[in-house]
């Protein structure tokens, strides 16, 4: 009998449990805010850019791209088409905006409907995301320019004023200038004008005059400084600086270096004659010898480099790593005379990688999971290009 009770007492107590528990369930399923972390709706999920980089668009990528965004939760993207000199992986790149191209971004848009994803797109090239012929110049991004009359007072003025600078470009009258390698479609650039405010002020009593005509001059032959300081930002001079010629003793340092060579001039890599050198990813050190002027201050141009550069003089370094345009480095103060000039530059891995699909596997000094090259793919420019200028300056 005491044994029975026992068993019933056990049933009852699980039993408490299963209710317990169910109550649980059913509260966590009322509860807005916890139901909401466990399953965020579509409003909350995360959007991200989908960068279409230089037409490496399939339909088939499209699939898998949107298919793996939908299954880890992102709720919807905004394509974005970019260049940036990304590699063609693709048999056949889409061109922006081209009939193949729209016909791809609406099988993106049937795809997003088809998952529950959104879509978006940005409006127009570039990041501001503002550009496009169908804005009116009134509408479009302008700049504030101006003029300047100063007057002998008290008197009235009954005078025309100066009209400021109409040219298109970044500042007053400097002209437009252009990043990038396309020239601007025909039509596209509009004039607009419009007067903004005429301001009238007495001149400060603490107001310094600026000499208007200071006495200028140049240490570099054939520069004449005054014509670039006429307020004019379209007035241009050439400088021209004395130019390192060599010849230069090359040594490579890296896997299937070249031998050490001497260049009468210097050369992009890919263009030299030797296969190891137009494959070569590595350091290499330039050395010839330099003439430094006397009692002057000098700079070392290094012209094009690809892609990092670290410069000697003497043995000694100076300056830090250069890694961007411009490759200068200031020398400083040297030591009139003659001088031995070291520039170690370091390129990047692709023209090894693309050399090696050329070879026998066994013959192979790179291996990576991922080659995004192929065998005919083109070289990238590497090493010091130049011209090496001495850029001298007074003391």
């Amino acid at each position: 009998m005491t044994r029975k009770r026992n068993t019933i007492s056990l049933l009852l107590t699980l039993a408490a449990l299963v209710a317990n528990t169910g109550r649980t369930t059913l509260a966590a399923g009322t509860d807005p805010l916890l139901s909401g972390f466990q399953s965020p709706p579509a409003s909350a999920r995360p959007h991200i850019w989908w960068h279409w980089m230089n037409g490496n668009v399939t339909r088939e990528g499209i699939t898998r791209d949107l298919e793996a965004m939908k299954r880890v939760g992102i709720a919807g993207v905004q394509i974005f088409t970019a260049d940036l000199e990304t590699p063609v992986d693709v048999p056949k790149p889409l061109v922006y905006m081209s009939p193949e191209w729209l016909d791809t971004l609406r099988f993106a848009a049937s795809e997003c409907e088809r998952l529950g994803l959104e879509m978006a797109i940005h409006s127009a090239a570039g990041w501001s995301e503002t550009g496009g012929t169908w804005v009116k110049p009134a509408d479009a991004m302008q700049k504030l320019v101006w003029s300047e009359t100063k007057v002998q007072g008290p008197r009235r003025m009954d005078d025309p004023l100066p009209t400021p600078p109409s040219v298109f470009g970044p500042f007053q009258t400097l002209s437009q200038f252009r990043l990038g390698k396309n020239p601007p479609k025909p039509g596209v650039e509009r004039f607009y004008y419009r007067d903004a405010a005429v301001l009238a002020f007495p001149t400060p009593t603490d107001d310094q005059a600026i000499d208007e005509k200071p006495t200028l001059s140049s240490s570099i032959p054939g520069f004449d400084p005054v014509k670039v300081s006429d307020g004019d930002g379209n007035t241009r001079q050439t400088m021209t600086f004395p130019t390192v010629t060599g010849p230069w003793q090359v040594s490579w340092q890296g896997l299937a270096a070249p031998k050490p060579m001497s260049l009468q001039t210097l050369v992009n890599w890919p263009n030299h004659p030797d296969a190891s050198v137009r494959h070569f990813a590595g350091s290499a050190t330039y050395e010839t010898t330099v003439e430094v002027p006397r009692g002057k201050r000098v700079t070392v141009d290094l012209g094009e480099v690809h892609n990092f550069a670290e410069v000697s003089l003497d043995g000694k370094r100076v300056g830090p790593v250069l890694w961007k345009p411009p490759f200068r480095v200031d020398l400083g103060p040297a030591t009139p005379g003659k001088h031995s000039l070291s520039v170690r530059v370091t390129n990047m891995w692709p023209n090894r990688m693309i050399g090696d699909l050329n070879l026998p596997e066994a013959e192979r000094v790179t291996w990576t999971t991922h080659n995004t090259y192929k065998k005919d793919s083109p070289l990238q420019p590497s090493g010091l290009v130049g011209p090496v200028q001495l850029r001298v300056s007074a003391r």
